[in-house]
């Protein structure tokens, strides 16, 4: 069995992020800096209350909407799911445990892209401390960077477990 973060822990994740923003949109300036222009100048400014209702949707309904409609999809045996060598990988015997590992996978995808929301978040809160607001470029850049490796990475460890069926 695919071992990895029970969905009760990948809830209790988003509660925690949707926490972080929450608490730190608290303490950031009525009017919000939310834009920025590649030099890292402000050119888009909300009200704090907006910034936190955008904030909140997105740190919660994303990672939602990236893990629910599939999990909930995976349980309709007929579903068609696209793999390489899909009649062994779907077979009956190994069903359970393929779904288990797609289900993981969708979390593992979402936990990291909570992780690069709550950092663009951060960026955006330490930007609206400096007058005028200043954002980093550069760190936001390093973070999609980061993102995209890991993106890459998670799509070779998906493909890479289905791509050869194991001999016996």
């Amino acid at each position: 069995m695919t071992k990895g973060v029970s969905f009760p822990v990948f809830l209790a994740l988003v509660a925690i992020a949707a926490g972080f923003v929450w608490y730190s949109t608290l303490r950031m300036p009525v009017l919000v800096a939310s834009h920025f222009v590649a030099s890292g100048v402000a050119n888009g400014f909300m009200s704090r209350e907006r910034y936190l209702a955008l904030m909140m949707g997105v740190t919660i309904l994303l990672p939602l909407l990236v893990t629910l409609p599939l999990s909930i999809g995976l349980n309709n045996p007929k579903l068609k799911i696209n793999l390489p060598h899909r009649d062994y990988w779907l077979a009956p015997e190994r069903r359970e445990e393929t779904i288990a590992f797609v289900r993981q996978q969708m979390m593992r995808f979402a936990i990291a892209l909570l992780l690069f929301v709550c950092y663009a978040h951060w960026l955006v809160v330490k930007a609206n401390e400096h007058s005028p607001p200043t954002f980093s470029s550069v760190s936001m850049a390093s973070g999609l960077l980061v993102f995209a490796a890991y993106v890459i990475i998670w799509i070779a460890l998906y493909f890479t477990r289905f791509r050869q069926v194991p001999t016996v």
